[in-house]
């Protein structure tokens, strides 16, 4: 019995260490991000005539927030000033990223709000992101490209770090459930 409780609680502290030791590595490996050459620069205009397409006539529209994501969360935010776009996210790794804009009240969005941009290394990907005054109606939503709304979760653990952090966890309390298990056999047989 002695044997079967040293044993158990060795397991325990080795399952503890490795649990340790993988969990500081996920979470460190996904801000560790690789840094890249590649960028996404975002603007927005004002459709006048509704066409979607930017006109040489159409000025830069101010007060419309981009957001850009990949697998790991959001990477980083930009509000439009009308004066300084466009407004480049560089210093990308090659990867899958999502840009999402969206427009603040009283506007009617002309264009897709929902980009999914697959970057290489030294690639340049433009996002032109339309809207104008609306007739009265209230704000009326493009239809988007069809990827998701959003790429990962908002701790920036990919979804195997979580996994593998909580089939170690379910491992840690089945040790600690041994090793109660046989302290408390362990002390009805010295009774």
């Amino acid at each position: 019995m002695r044997g079967l409780r040293w044993i158990s609680l060795m397991a325990m502290v080795a399952t503890l260490s490795a649990a340790l030791f993988v969990g500081v590595t996920i979470v460190q490996a996904a801000p560790a991000a690789q840094q890249g050459t590649g960028q996404i620069c975002v603007l927005a205009f004002d459709d006048q005539n509704g066409n979607g397409v930017r006109e040489a006539d159409e000025p830069l529209l101010a007060g419309v927030g981009f957001t850009l994501a990949d697998a790991s969360g959001v990477k980083g935010s930009y509000k439009s000033d009308g004066n300084s776009e466009p407004y480049c996210f560089g210093s990308l790794a090659p990867a899958q990223y999502t840009v999402q804009a969206r427009a603040t009240g009283g506007l009617e969005v002309t264009t897709v709000g929902q980009w999914a941009v697959p970057l290489s290394n030294g690639a340049q990907f433009d996002v032109m992101y339309g809207a104008r005054k609306s007739d009265g109606d209230t704000a009326k939503p493009a239809t988007t490209d069809g990827s998701p709304s959003s790429p990962a979760n908002a701790s920036g653990m990919s979804t195997l770090g979580r996994i593998v952090l909580g089939v170690l966890g379910l491992v840690v309390l089945g040790f600690a459930g041994l090793l109660a298990l046989t302290t408390l056999q362990r002390a009805r047989n010295n009774r």
